[in-house]
C-alpha cells in the first residue's frame, strides 16, 4: 500500500515537471510576431490622420493605441539618429508623424523626402504641443509597404 502511494506521488511530480519543462521550452523559444504579419486596423491618408489629432487628440488617440496602422503621405524627412526614423507631415502644419523603424530594418532604399511612401506600424502615443513646436504621432516597429 504505501509502495502504491509513492508510485502515484512520483509519477504525478514527473508529470508535472516535463509539462512545466515542456512550456518553459516553448515560451524561451517563442518568435515574436512582426509587424509585417500583423492585421492593419486602420489605413489611411498622413494628412487626414494629421487634422483628425488636431482636431481631437483625445478621442484620437484613444482610437488608434496599439492598433496597427497604415499612413501613405509625402516623407518630411529622414532621421538616421539612433535608428531610421521617416517623419511625415508638411510646412502648413505643425504636427508632423514619427515612425520609427523596425528593428529588423536594413536601409536598402534611398528615400527622401518628397517622395510618397506607405508605412505601416504600431500607434505607440501622441506627445502633445506644449511649448509651440510642433504635436507628434508616434508609430514604432514601421516597415515600409512595397
Amino acid at each position: 500500500m504505501f509502495k502504491k502511494k509513492i508510485i502515484i506521488v512520483l509519477s504525478i511530480a514527473v508529470t508535472i515537471t516535463v509539462l512545466g519543462a515542456i512550456y518553459a521550452y516553448s515560451e524561451f523559444n517563442r518568435k515574436t510576431k512582426g509587424t509585417k504579419d500583423m492585421d492593419t486596423a486602420f489605413s489611411l491618408n498622413a494628412t487626414s490622420l494629421i487634422s483628425e489629432f488636431e482636431k481631437d487628440f483625445i478621442i484620437s488617440n484613444s482610437k488608434y493605441l496599439n492598433k496597427v496602422i497604415e499612413v501613405e503621405g509625402t516623407v518630411k524627412s529622414v532621421e538616421d539618429q539612433t535608428g531610421y526614423t521617416i517623419v511625415f507631415g508638411d510646412s502648413s502644419s505643425s504636427t508632423s508623424i514619427r515612425c520609427t523603424m523596425d528593428s529588423s530594418f536594413k536601409l536598402g532604399f534611398k528615400l527622401k523626402a518628397g517622395q510618397l511612401c506607405s508605412i505601416k506600424g504600431i500607434y505607440t502615443g501622441f506627445n502633445a504641443d506644449d511649448l509651440g513646436i510642433g504635436s507628434d504621432i508616434i508609430i514604432s516597429k514601421s516597415i515600409i509597404k512595397p
